[in-house]
């Protein structure tokens, strides 16, 4: 593998691991703003 092949994967790579933050915080952010109620089982 050519220097520029690595310097691709390792930018692939990174991209592809501040997408998934992002769309963890952006995951989280949205349970945030739940009310407690949402989701508990009613009997």
């Amino acid at each position: 593998m050519s220097a520029d092949g690595v310097s691709t994967v390792l930018g692939a790579f990174q991209l592809t691991f501040l997408t998934i933050g992002l769309m963890a915080m952006l995951a989280a952010t949205i349970f945030v703003q739940l009310s407690p109620e949402v989701g508990r089982k009613r009997n």
